[in-house]
């Protein structure tokens, strides 16, 4: 089988980003996928560019559900320095 070659992706990254900024549940699903892709070995700069995100908010995302499981992944948390 011959590889599938997709020309310009800018609209299909559009829609994902629009679709990212409209829902909190799709928001989720997201960032659950991501870290679900790590957790079975894949590097979290390998995750960052098929999600079109930096790597180090993948990170984040992993450090968040260690510490507060899938919850952890739901929303901003409120960690850090307190202002």
């Amino acid at each position: 089988m011959r590889k599938l070659q997709v020309g310009d992706t800018s609209s299909l990254n559009k829609a994902r980003r629009k679709l990212l900024n409209g829902s909190e549940e799709i928001r989720y699903l997201h960032r659950l996928n991501a870290v679900d892709l790590v957790a079975k070995g894949f590097s979290c700069y390998q995750v960052a560019s098929w999600f079109g995100e930096a790597p180090r908010t993948v990170e984040r995302w992993v450090n968040w559900y260690q510490r507060f499981g899938c919850g952890g992944l739901r929303g901003n948390q409120n960690i850090g320095r307190p202002s």
